[in-house]
């Protein structure tokens, strides 16, 4: 697969690739500026040996994607693994989370919102949309999306909670 210079790279899949091909597009990435993960990263497939590729690339934001309440002990590892960097800064690694499917609440969607504020993402909460892209959007979760999408809304939140930079 060929790599075309960019700093922008929205493949969620791209820590599912080889090593190889992963290694090759961060090599790419170390010649740009202002690089951005912006896929949505799947959590459980970050490894230690990543880490020194987004130090070298210099990425200035990572996101990682939170679509299901399952998902939550891959978020706390990498944390772990992306603490573990010198890398890590509050503010870079950020966290989509998705809302308002079948089952989900707005207490539900916001204690996924705060978890991933403590384990040090910076959350931005995504609406659901169903096969005929139909979203719930009613006064409940309108006022949700206000809070938990919004950075400025986000950070007064986290400062309200005692949430800090970590």
């Amino acid at each position: 697969m060929e790599i075309k210079p960019g700093n922008i790279v929205q493949d969620d899949n791209l820590l599912a690739c080889s090593e190889q091909h992963v290694r090759a597009v961060f090599k790419m990435l170390e010649s740009q500026a202002k690089v951005i993960l912006s896929g949505g990263l799947e959590a459980a497939r970050l490894k230690l040996w990543h880490m020194p590729l987004f130090e070298a690339a210099k990425v200035k934001e990572a996101f990682f994607a939170y679509d299901r309440p399952e998902e939550y002990d891959a978020l706390v590892y990498a944390s772990y693994v992306l603490r573990s960097s010198s890398w890590y800064r509050p503010g870079k690694a950020r966290c989509y989370i998705l809302v308002g499917f079948s089952g989900d609440s707005c207490e539900k969607a916001e204690k996924r919102c705060i978890d991933a504020l403590r384990l040090g993402f910076y959350p931005f909460a995504m609406f659901y949309r169903d096969q005929e892209g139909r979203q719930v959007k009613d006064v409940e979760w309108r006022r949700f999306m206000h809070t938990w999408c919004r950075p400025a809304a986000i950070a007064a939140t986290a400062k309200r909670l005692g949430i800090g930079s970590k």
